[in-house]
């Protein structure tokens, strides 16, 4: 209980951010509501560890660094 969805975003070189708004927008016909993320962080790369993995513990403390 008490957690929301965060959508966790590395930018191409080029691209530029989108809003929660059209994130939301754009996922509303692919997923059910509940699954939608409520915020979007935008990092330089994904954490990853010794077998290049995705670090879940390193992920999780930059998005409760970087969480509004």
């Amino acid at each position: 209980m008490g957690e929301i969805g965060v959508a966790v975003i590395v930018l191409e070189d080029g691209c530029l951010p989108m809003t929660i708004e059209d994130l939301r927008s754009f996922g509303l016909d692919k997923l059910a509501a509940y699954k939608l993320p409520e915020e979007v962080i935008y990092v330089e790369s994904i954490p990853r560890n010794t077998t290049d993995k995705i670090d879940r513990r390193e992920l999780k403390e930059t998005i409760k660094r970087r969480s509004g």
